[in-house]
């Protein structure tokens, strides 16, 4: 089973934090990711779940309508960026079918950290925004998969906007 950790994109500075849209280079950081996304055929599902927080929503949303994948959107509660990663560890553990997560550093750290190596500790990965991390279940285990950012595509064919 493969999930998805994505942060969402570079986003407008804005005195509520919960109501920023993104700025003009989060949508690119999402073309660019689209693009190399589609591509490479690499994520591997429809459902994205998100943050209640605008910058996530709309993170999601481009990606997934970007990827034609017929998209299932859910807002998840207690993925905001200081949400306790113990309530979604768990649920991800449950959970059958792949899922793309969107949301917000430090939660997205901490959660792979957790799911990775089993308890809360100094973060093992860091999520540049846009980025996408598939940690793949095997045999009760998670493991990194594969992990890229917008950056790291810029110069590549993929990823030309």
């Amino acid at each position: 089973m493969l999930i998805y950790l994505i942060r969402h994109a570079h986003a407008m500075d804005g005195e509520d934090d919960a109501a920023r849209p993104l700025s003009p280079k989060g949508k690119r950081q999402i073309r660019v990711m689209t693009r190399f996304l589609r591509k490479s055929g690499s994520l591997k599902t429809s459902d994205f779940w998100h943050s209640p927080l605008v910058r996530a929503r709309d993170t999601a949303k481009r990606l997934a309508e970007g990827l034609k994948t017929n998209p299932s959107l859910a807002e998840v509660s207690g993925m905001e960026p200081d949400a306790d990663p113990g309530t979604l560890a768990r649920r991800l553990n449950k959970q059958r079918n792949a899922v793309a997560v969107v949301g917000h550093e430090p939660h997205l750290s901490t959660l792979a950290t957790l799911l990775l190596i089993g308890r809360v500790a100094q973060p093992v990965l860091v999520l540049k925004k846009g980025s996408v991390t598939a940690l793949e279940k095997k045999n009760g285990r998670w493991r990194l998969r594969w992990q890229v950012a917008p950056q790291d595509l810029k110069k590549s064919r993929a990823g030309k906007a």
